[in-house]
């Protein structure tokens, strides 16, 4: 006869184990679970706060697209007020600086240079040199102190921002750039441009063959 007695501490123990294994095993599913959905809900809001952020922008620039739409020609005091007013280091924090980006044919750029420089802009220069038919020169961008090594850019120098500031023309609407290296950054930060184009007759053309023929530069 088997003396169950003689085995209890063992069969005692073996029960203890056991509570012990399912007792951690079920608090740690429980933690899972909650850090599982603490994480679902950090993306969420992070996803939310990174979509409201982009609409601000997004609504600044449209302001200046309005800017351009309601005035035969914006001049560079003009721009400089309207920034002013957004005070963007206070309501657009993480944004460097908004600008006016134009359109200029490779034949046109000894015209252009000479009426930017007399707006108020001696200095003004394009650069970098580029090979391009086309140039995308960022015209004014405030506040000017901060990104004055983007006065003058070409920002079609490079195939990512190019390929942004195309698609925007083409399709009629924002677009914003992948990750880039800011040239007026000296930390050498990656940022984002976030491009609006503007069209000579006030609005959206309806082809792509229009956008191209009525276009005159970015927000």
């Amino acid at each position: 006869n088997v003396d169950l007695w003689e085995y209890s501490p063992f069969i005692f123990s073996t029960i203890v184990v056991i509570l012990t294994l399912l007792s951690w095993y079920t608090v740690r599913e429980s933690l899972q679970l909650r850090n599982q959905e603490y994480f679902e809900v950090l993306v969420s809001d992070t996803q939310d706060e990174l979509i409201d952020r982009y609409l601000l922008y997004e609504r600044s620039l449209l302001g200046g697209l309005g800017l351009f739409y309601s005035s035969n020609a914006v001049e560079r005091d003009e721009w400089k007020r309207y920034v002013s007013a957004l005070d963007v280091g206070k309501n657009f924090p993480g944004n460097n600086g908004v600008g006016d980006i134009d359109y200029v044919r490779a034949e046109d750029l000894s015209s252009y240079l000479e009426q930017t420089r007399a707006d108020g802009a001696p200095d003004f220069v394009n650069h970098p040199d580029t090979p391009h038919s086309d140039k995308f020169i960022i015209k004014f961008i405030e506040p000017v102190e901060q990104n004055i090594q983007a006065v003058g850019l070409d920002i079609g120098f490079e195939a990512n921002r190019r390929a942004a500031a195309e698609g925007a023309r083409d399709e009629g609407v924002p677009r914003l750039t992948q990750k880039i290296e800011l040239v007026q950054d000296a930390k050498k930060q990656p940022g984002f441009l976030l491009l609006i184009p503007v069209y000579d007759v006030g609005y959206t053309p309806p082809s792509v063959e229009e956008r191209r023929t009525h276009f005159q530069g970015w927000v």
